[in-house]
């Protein structure tokens, strides 16, 4: 997909992103409100074909770092293969907010997960819906809630899904 992306810019930014972002900010940066201009919006899976930087206990790696065809997705209309991820982190759910473009949450799911701000309840952005495409190619809108839906959705293994 990289000569596409390219191509044009514009395709690495939700305009609904973009404009959330500049509105809350950095929360994260010693209590100030920091207005950003961010350049991405979009996560990829960072379970697909690795073990997203280690956080992936031994007995589950071997199954993920074989992944590079969509045939060995187990449920590959069930797995996501990239995302939208908020700026900031929701409380009870996200230890942090977008911070790369890797999408990798973990049990028990208090690092990375979905975006919550498009169709989001007036005045809660962190009870909306984030758009996700899925390794069979079909677009869906996604949740961060129930916790751990980010991860269900992230494991290309299938079941039994890991807890560590």
């Amino acid at each position: 997909m990289w000569p596409y992306l390219l191509k044009n810019k514009d395709t690495h930014m939700c305009q609904e992103f973009y404009l959330v972002a500049r509105i809350v900010g950095c929360p994260r940066c010693d209590g100030r409100t920091i207005p950003i201009e961010p350049q991405y919006s979009y996560c990829m899976n960072s379970y697909l074909n690795g073990d997203a930087w280690n956080s992936v206990p031994q007995q589950f790696r071997t199954d993920i770092e074989k992944v590079r065809k969509e045939s060995q997705v187990v449920n590959p209309a069930r797995v996501f293969f990239f995302s939208e991820e908020n700026p900031w982190s929701i409380p009870g759910l996200s230890g942090a907010g977008i911070n790369d473009n890797n999408l990798r949450s973990t049990p028990p799911c208090n690092t990375d997960c979905f975006a919550t701000y498009h169709n989001a309840p007036s005045g809660d952005l962190n009870k909306g819906y984030a758009n996700a495409v899925f390794i069979d190619s079909h677009v869906e809108r996604v949740s961060a809630y129930p916790p751990g839906n980010t991860f269900v959705l992230s494991w290309p293994s299938g079941p039994p899904i890991p807890d560590w």
